[in-house]
């Protein structure tokens, strides 16, 4: 039995026993001695802890796309009891950006081209790419951006196109765009 058990005697048990005995009597005055040899399975309570970007579809089915500490989904064991899990749900949005524009000239501002953000990723890259699609420059330091400079000369004013490559945990995430750079 799963937690607890009324047994013939009234009483409702919460742990096993195998001493518990009662005495019925029946109609014609004859009685018999019963006893319990009774097992109690306690339902058990565990927390799934889970860490993704975006969202996250859980063994119940629902996809989440917000952090969640109130979900439970309840699992019946082959004795009939109940074991809850609660889940635990951190989703991190991805809160990224690259600017659309970028002016390196000497001012100390925006003199770097590079993805802005204050999450960590693993296995980032990020590549630029001229007018006609040259791969220009490439980096997979994060906090390592573009100068604005090819092999040592500036760059003209124009647009250009990047292309970002990350993974936020088990989820690879590519981003593809353009931006201008201002002389």
């Amino acid at each position: 039995h799963c937690d607890s058990y009324t047994w013939i005697d009234g009483n409702t048990y919460i742990s096993s026993n195998n001493t518990a005995t009662h005495t019925p009597t029946n109609s014609n005055g004859c009685d018999s001695i019963v006893k319990l040899d009774l097992t109690i399975l306690q339902s058990t309570t565990s927390t799934d802890i889970q860490t993704h970007c975006d969202s996250y579809t859980w063994i119940d089915g629902n996809t989440y796309i917000s952090s969640n500490n109130t979900a439970t989904y309840t699992l019946t064991n082959s004795f009939g009891c109940d074991s809850t899990i609660l889940l635990n749900l951190k989703l991190i949005k991805d809160l990224s950006y690259l600017p659309n524009i970028f002016t390196p000239n000497n001012d100390l501002k925006n003199e770097i081209y590079s993805l802005v953000t204050t999450q960590e990723f693993d296995n980032y890259e990020l590549s630029i790419f001229n007018r006609w699609g040259d791969l220009i420059f490439v980096t997979d330091e994060i906090n390592r951006g573009w100068d604005g400079t090819f092999n040592g000369a500036n760059c003209m004013s124009g647009v250009y196109a990047y292309k970002v490559k990350l993974f936020c945990f088990d989820k690879k995430i590519v981003k593809t765009g353009s931006f201008s750079l201002l002389r």
